[in-house]
This record gives C-alpha cells, sequence and structure tokens, in this order.
C-alpha cells in the first residue's frame, strides 16, 4: 500500500486516513503548548491537573471543521476519537482490583 492509498483509505462512513493525520495535528499543537507552559511548573499537581482535557464536544468540534472543512466529518472524527466509558459508566474495570460499586456491577 503506497502512502497515498493509506491517505486514502477510509477510516469512517465521510472520513479517511488524511483527515485523522489532520486532526491529530490539532492534538499535538496543544500538547507542545502544554510542554512550553508547563516546563518550568515544579508542583506536579498543578501540571497534572492542567493536563486533564476538559474541553466540551462543543468547543472541540469548531477546530475540526477548520481543518477538514465539513462539519459532517468533524463531528465523526470526534466520535471516533472520544473516550467512552464502559456501559456502567466505571472504566476502572480495566484496573484489577477495583472496589467501586460501578466496577461491581
Amino acid at each position: 500500500m503506497t502512502l497515498d492509498e493509506l491517505y486514502q483509505k477510509k477510516i469512517t462512513e465521510h472520513c479517511n486516513m488524511y483527515d485523522i493525520v489532520l486532526c491529530q495535528r490539532f492534538f499535538r499543537f496543544i500538547i507542545y503548548m502544554q510542554e512550553r507552559i508547563f516546563e518550568r511548573e515544579k508542583d506536579f499537581r498543578i501540571v497534572a491537573q492542567s493536563l486533564i482535557p476538559a474541553n466540551r464536544k462543543e468547543d472541540i468540534i469548531p477546530y475540526f471543521t477548520m481543518f477538514l472543512k465539513d462539519r459532517t466529518k468533524a463531528e465523526e472524527v470526534y466520535e471516533l476519537l472520544e473516550y467512552k466509558m464502559f456501559d456502567s459508566g466505571c472504566a476502572c474495570k480495566l484496573v484489577s482490583g477495583c472496589e467501586t460499586e460501578l466496577a461491581k456491577n
């Protein structure tokens, strides 16, 4: 498979691999900016708390739309990359020994 063929490979109904790469650049830029902002911060708690993503879908979709020039594609990429909880609402089932009420269900 050539690079061009890979870029044209469909990932979702409307998106190909190239669309995914474009959105990945957005996250790389954010990571780069965070590294510059926090490179001198000594308190790990401040850095850790600040790195937890707090963006809502409504905030991210316009950026993806800007890259992809298509809101439908932007929404599909968001859905593809979105972290989803398990049906019970608890992602901690992956951690052995989790004793939360949600993990027991």
